[in-house]
């Protein structure tokens, strides 16, 4: 079930990202940073560290903040932990 969820929200991610413009609300989400040879890597977390973890990947030159809120959220609401970042060189990432 959890595997069909998945499937559809990432369908819908694809068709909400598409070129249609949307709205983009200004919430903001605690922010971390990994650093590794040189470069931040920016990222946000959201539901239980001890669920299923999904990584959400934008795409080249995405930025997390491209994820719309609803999926992920849906996503926590499913039992998943769920952690979406930026890309390198974009958003605040650095190179």
């Amino acid at each position: 079930m959890k595997r069909l969820l998945l499937l559809s929200l990432v369908a819908l991610g694809l068709l909400t990202n598409s070129a249609i413009a949307k709205r983009v609300d200004q919430v903001e989400y605690p922010t971390y940073y990994a650093h590794t040879n040189g470069i931040s890597l920016a990222y946000q977390e959201f539901g239980d560290p001890e669920d299923d973890s999904i990584v959400l990947i934008m795409g080249l030159g995405g930025q997390l903040i491209h994820w719309d809120d609803d999926i992920v959220w849906a996503l926590v609401d499913a039992g998943f932990h769920v952690v979406r970042f930026d890309n390198r060189d974009a958003g605040w990432s650095t190179k």
